[in-house]
């Protein structure tokens, strides 16, 4: 087996070129740049919120079932659990003039009584005068261990700016 090498050299100014090309694939402009950009940022007041008046369901029986307080503070159960009429709970919430606020009521449980808050109104509008609203609150309790004597049932409202 026979290996022929051939010799073949490059003029320097063949050399020269080669690199200048390789050095122009390879070269990255390296340039800082500044911007100015801007944070943007609406201060308001506050929301307050505030209970005026607790929900009143009064006297239930002490046994398994749902007892419902409606808009109109009247009590119902389909096993007559309680009847008559309670005092409906109201929010006192206050914001920024012109604002419109969301409002949430989660549930609240204790010793096998759970609330479930019914609010009359979710969406509200602070007025332009910036007045607090006031907010019904209805809902149900379901009993399902009952224990007798009297109950007190924390439940969570939540408010933010829509």
């Amino acid at each position: 087996m026979t290996v022929t090498i051939k010799k073949s050299f490059l003029t320097l100014s063949q050399l020269v070129l080669a690199c200048f090309i390789c050095a122009i694939g390879t070269f990255k402009q390296a340039a800082a740049i500044e911007v100015q950009a801007t944070a943007n940022v609406r201060i308001t007041q506050a929301i307050s919120l505030s209970e005026l008046q607790q929900i009143e369901f009064g006297s239930v029986a002490s046994r398994v079932g749902q007892c419902t307080i409606n808009q109109l503070a009247e009590l119902s159960a389909s096993n007559g659990l309680c009847a008559g009429d309670g005092t409906l709970g109201i929010l006192l919430v206050g914001g920024h003039a012109g604002s419109r606020l969301n409002i949430v009521a989660n549930p609240g449980s204790v010793e096998g009584i759970t609330f479930n808050p019914e609010l009359i109104k979710t969406n509200v509008l602070i007025n332009n005068s910036g007045d607090a609203a006031k907010v019904p609150i209805a809902g149900s309790l379901e009993i399902t261990a009952p224990l007798q004597g009297q109950h007190r049932i924390p439940f969570e409202i939540i408010a933010d700016y829509e």
